[in-house]
């Protein structure tokens, strides 16, 4: 029985053969044909006959017929069109939807890791390019109109850029192999080259933000993989960045909730303050305060993971001077303790936290720019014994799409405590005018959080401002941050030129790239049998 069928594969092999010689295909249809009639539908057959019909595949081919998709097709398309669209579908793999529920623990997070980390233009417009034609049609608008356009084309083209690395993933079973294996996805091959270009074109600042995109590209990729649950068969290729990326202090880098007990910052943060002996009581308000503004992250403690970010970094961001060096809110922060008298400026400290509350109250209501749009320069939060929380949102310099929430508490002898934190989030919610909506599909892709925090770091409104702004006097309190808060060997620009090659001498394994071929025929195969085409040439069930 077996010899029959088999010899009715090779009889449609030949027919395709036959159809190629006399030219009713070309050259794409007779590699389509030959891979679906010699390895897909063969296979396709063979999986069906040992494992059990669970009928999904069934049930969603019926909703698409629903859609009139399959009449659509069929009215609207030539018939040598269906037969290369079945055909090439049929490619895309033998196992019926039933048996792609549940996917391997190395292939899992595959599509979510190949969006680009940093999208262009959606913070500063004015790094999108226009050609000539959209100058042309766009002049006499005003910057407005301009940027708003800009920022558009950003998001168009980072669509589409994470569409051809998901075709990557579908057509080309060694892209497949080197996720399984490495877990490293062809959006780094992308990034790497753009890198390597700006290397070879010798404008060193170019090259270093490149550096700095590919770094936190992989380190993204790292964070996806660990949301998703994957598990590379041999080690991931991405972990070293997100190492680099961790505070030396952190008892690991994925700090998993449920290893911790109730002051779980106390426990995994705050051992890399600035200075030793950092009070429990601010560490349990920091706590507190991070679970109220990423809530979704501890809906679930049992499946969220914190990494504790290095406060200073070359590659992946300097968080210090994120959340105080440069912030335009602590900027008004400091110059409440700034006396001017006689033309002399000097360091004035507050008598009480409660008068220290009153001038930051007060300063609170001022105006700041903060990714482009105009705000309060920051909410006050609550005081206590010894100083008046802050709170003030804001956007990082780290090459990362997405902002972060920054807490800082001040004290009335000009001292400051900063903290970040940051939910990973991969599109896994949007703000639809002004109401925030959950993607639960992405959610189930990705089940697991990981949240970025930093840990305390602790400094004064002398260190953070401009030497001589307080006056001669008040130099005596500053600290240099080279000294309170080193920047790890590891985190260094160096060390990232080295780390960024490691991937590339890398591939897969022969025995990955057949197997993962074998995958990717089925994949095929399943989108042909949903989209219930027949493909006109003889076959025969076992």
């Amino acid at each position: 029985m077996a010899d029959g069928i088999f010899s009715r594969y090779a009889d449609n092999l030949a027919q395709v053969q036959r159809e190629f010689d006399t030219g009713d295909r070309n050259v794409g249809e007779y590699i389509l044909g030959t891979g679906y009639y010699g390895i897909a539908q063969p296979f396709e057959s063979l999986l069906d006959a040992v494992t059990p019909d669970l009928g999904v595949g069934q049930f969603i081919g019926e909703q698409i017929a629903k859609t009139g998709l399959p009449q659509y097709i069929t009215e609207n398309t030539s018939e040598d069109t269906r037969r290369a669209l079945s055909e090439g579908l049929g490619l895309f793999g033998v196992t019926p939807v039933g048996r792609m529920v549940g996917r391997a623990p190395e292939a899992k997070g595959m599509m979510a890791t190949g969006g680009r980390v940093y999208k262009t233009g959606h913070y500063n417009p004015t790094e999108v390019e226009l050609n000539k034609l959209e100058q042309k049609a766009l002049s006499g608008y005003p910057d407005e109109t301009v940027n708003r356009y800009k920022a558009l084309k950003g998001n168009v083209s980072f669509g589409i850029d994470g569409l051809k690395t998901v075709t990557e993933l579908f057509f080309n079973p060694k892209s497949r192999a080197m996720y399984t294996e490495y877990g490293l996805n062809p959006v780094y091959n992308k990034v790497y080259r753009e890198y390597r270009q700006a290397v070879d074109s010798g404008d060193t600042n170019k090259a270093r933000e490149q550096l700095q995109v590919l770094h936190n590209q992989a380190q993204a990729m790292e964070n996806i993989k660990r949301q998703a649950g994957q598990q590379p068969k041999k080690f991931s290729a991405t972990e070293d960045f997100v190492l680099a990326a961790s505070d030396p202090n952190a008892p690991a880098v994925y700090n998993a909730l449920k290893d911790h007990g109730k002051s779980w910052y106390h426990e995994i943060a705050s051992p890399g303050a600035t200075f030793s002996d950092f009070r429990k009581a601010d560490s349990d308000f920091i706590q507190e305060h991070i679970q109220k503004r990423w809530g979704r992250a501890f809906e679930k403690p049992k499946q969220t993971e914190v990494l504790v970010k290095t406060p200073r970094s070359d590659i992946t961001g300097n968080h210090f001077v994120d959340v105080l060096g440069r912030n335009p809110s602590v900027t008004k922060v400091s110059d409440i303790f700034l006396k001017k008298k006689k033309g002399q400026s000097s360091f004035e400290p507050f008598d009480s936290v409660s008068d220290l509350q009153t001038a930051l109250e007060k300063a609170s209501k001022q105006k700041v720019t903060q990714a482009g749009k105009e705000k309060n320069a920051f909410r006050v939060l609550k005081s206590d014994d010894t100083g008046v929380w802050i709170e003030t949102a804001g956007v990082g310099r780290a090459k990362v799409e997405g902002g972060v929430n920054m807490l800082i508490k001040v004290e009335p002898n000009g001292n400051l405590t900063g903290v970040m934190s940051d939910l990973h989030n991969f599109l896994e919610e949007a703000t639809v005018k002004g109401v925030k909506v959950r993607n639960r599909p992405m959610e189930a892709v990705l089940p697991n959080q990981v949240m970025a925090v930093s840990p305390p770091m602790q400094t004064n409104v002398v260190s953070i401002s401009r030497t001589g702004k307080f006056g001669d006097d008040a130099e005596i309190l500053r600290e240099m941050q080279s000294e309170t808060m080193r920047v790890p060997e590891r985190a260094r620009t160096e060390a990232a030129r080295e780390r960024v090659e490691q991937p590339m001498g890398l591939t897969p394994s022969g025995g990955e790239v057949a197997r993962q071929a074998t995958q990717q025929a089925a994949d095929y195969v399943m989108l042909a049998n949903l989209l219930g085409q027949e493909t006109g040439l003889e076959s025969e069930d076992l």
